[in-house]
């Protein structure tokens, strides 16, 4: 019975809880959260890229109007955070692009975020963002004509019914008649995204934070054969601070596209692991490293012209555009990348500083090549850069430093590029003295 009378408070507590959020929820937005930036949030964004509701009233006075009239106004009272809690940006993102843009359609979007702290140390929101995309395209033709003598009045250059000669037409001195016309055709592509956004933070410890997005989103038609039809975005950041003389950091970024149709079969991927930390018990030595991977993956069903003769055995005609002309073939990019570095620094008496470090980037990956003459390129290469540095203090104010790097950019061999593999090696060495005052 005890443990039922438990059962039937906890499930009371959860439905309060329920039905606060629900009454809550009509007047909670991007720019009503809770007080703190929690670790995690998406708080710290780019001060620049926000104009200020000001800037909003200038063009959308009515709206501004109506905005004054809701509890929304009052975020602009709260200083204490950034500006993405403030005014129309709160809901509407950032404005510098819309602006920029002269007002354009496809540079906003809404947002509506609902956020919840289940205890001091862990957190979630849940949101949804809708952004209308409108794609204007337009073609004109120019035509630059000439109407000999003979037949001059014709075409463009016909007489009106009234018999008065064409304004389109410039008539010349033997007889002819000069025309310029300009044709013009738009068509407007409209296109509605949908994208459920969730968010997770926690710190299980006071040295231990962790935080987590997750985007997926949905538009209703793709642009091109590369607009994704679904897209995930998951995000994982974690830092750890042993003691405040050091740090550890970690992240992953991983990134999935699709437009997975008929005739299309668009796949793609970016996918980022990364490390740091740092070391700095005194002013005597500190230690920084870190490594980043990093994967680029694209894979689509593409139409294109080979030109004359008879087509390569293996690229059926595109069904796509209806003729036997245009072939198709699979467009493959695929390309890893791996990045270390480490820096050390010492001092080993009071006036000597020695700095040493070593950096490294390999590149490895593949890609479709339709054209014979055209060369792979360097997506297969590694670039090293070992350095070190010496500094005296030589008097109050003045410091003679001597540095030293290497260079060394290496491509691997490729059989289809008949100039690889190519090597630089260069060695830089600079002397200098610093006076500060």
């Amino acid at each position: 019975m005890d443990h039922l009378r438990k059962l039937k408070a906890l499930c009371f507590w959860l439905l309060s809880r329920s039905l606060i959020l629900v009454v809550a929820a009509p007047w909670l937005s991007a720019g009503t959260r809770d007080k703190a930036a929690r670790p995690g949030s998406e708080s710290a964004r780019d001060p620049s890229k926000y104009v200020g509701a000001d800037t909003c009233q200038g063009c959308h006075p009515e709206v501004y109007k109506q905005f004054e009239t809701t509890p929304h106004w009052k975020t602009l009272l709260d200083t204490r955070r950034g500006k993405d809690w403030q005014g129309c940006e709160a809901c509407h993102g950032p404005g510098t692009d819309h602006v920029n843009a002269g007002g354009g359609k496809g540079t906003m979007f809404n947002t509506f975020q609902l956020e919840y702290d289940f205890s001091k140390r862990i957190g979630a929101r849940i949101g949804h963002r809708y952004r209308l995309r409108t794609i204007t395209q337009q073609d004109t033709e120019l035509q630059d004509a000439l109407f000999y003598p003979k037949r001059a009045a014709r075409g463009t250059c016909a007489p009106l019914p009234d018999g008065s000669p064409s304004p389109d037409c410039t008539a010349l001195p033997e007889g002819s008649y000069h025309a310029v016309t300009a044709e013009s055709d738009s068509a407007e592509t409209v296109i509605n995204e949908h994208s459920l956004l969730v968010g997770l933070w926690a710190r299980p410890v006071d040295a231990l934070r962790l935080s987590s997005d997750l985007e997926f989103m949905s538009p209703d038609k793709a642009f091109t054969r590369i607009s994704p039809r679904q897209l995930q975005r998951y995000k994982l950041r974690a830092t750890y601070k042993a003691a405040n003389w050091a740090s550890l950091g970690a992240f992953f970024n991983i990134y999935e596209a699709r437009n997975n149709v008929a005739d299309v079969g668009h796949l793609q991927h970016s996918r980022s692991y990364g490390f740091n930390t740092t070391i700095a018990p005194n002013d005597r030595w500190s230690l920084d490293m870190g490594y980043d991977y990093n994967s680029v993956f694209s894979h689509t069903n593409i139409c294109f012209i080979f030109g004359f003769g008879p087509p390569p055995p293996g690229f059926p005609p595109c069904p796509v555009l209806g003729s036997p002309v245009p072939l198709q073939a699979i467009s493959i990019y695929n390309n890893r990348g791996d990045f270390a570095y480490g820096d050390f620094m010492v001092r080993p008496i009071k006036r000597l500083t020695l700095n040493m470090g070593y950096s490294l980037n390999t590149v490895s990956g593949n890609t479709l090549i339709l054209n014979p003459n055209s060369f792979p390129g360097p997506l297969r290469f590694s670039y090293s850069k070992p350095y070190a540095s010496a500094a005296v203090d030589l008097v109050k104010g003045w410091t003679w430093k001597t540095a030293w790097g290497f260079n060394n950019y290496r491509e691997q061999a490729d059989p289809f590029d008949p100039t690889a593999p190519r090597s630089f090696r260069g060695n830089l060495l600079t002397l200098s003295v610093r006076y500060s005052f």
